[in-house]
């Protein structure tokens, strides 16, 4: 997946479930590129799809590959390209069926559960 992104990129997008809003050593940090956040609810339960990142001592949940897919297509159209969301998709070779049912089953939004099956049906074909 790694091939995917922009090595030159001056932009981060952040995900948070509910309401959210960055703590003060955040906001009074100067990055070296701009911070977009997106408070969603999308999963019933917001657990699942996460997957826990070590480097060094710094220790987080993130989204897995599955969740993070979703979250690209909540954004789509406007903030992130249909086709781009696509050829990512096409890519997640190691997704896990039963991981990905679990996470439709929890989804609220049926616009990214149709996107989800259709880019399923259309890698098939």
């Amino acid at each position: 997946m790694a091939h995917y992104l922009q090595v030159n990129s001056s932009e981060l997008t952040l995900f948070a479930e509910g309401r959210f809003s960055w703590p003060l050593w955040f906001k009074n940090n100067k990055w070296d590129m701009e911070a977009k956040l997106y408070c969603t609810l999308l999963l019933k339960n917001k657990e699942i799809g996460m997957v826990d990142y070590i480097d060094g001592e710094l220790k987080m949940k993130i989204s897995g590959a599955a969740r993070a897919i979703m979250e690209c297509l909540l954004l789509n159209p406007n903030q992130f390209k249909l086709n781009e969301a696509y050829e990512i998709m096409d890519g997640l070779t190691t997704l896990r069926p039963a991981q990905a049912q679990e996470l439709l089953e929890n989804c609220k939004s049926i616009k990214v559960n149709r996107l989800f099956l259709f880019f399923c049906r259309k890698g098939r074909s």
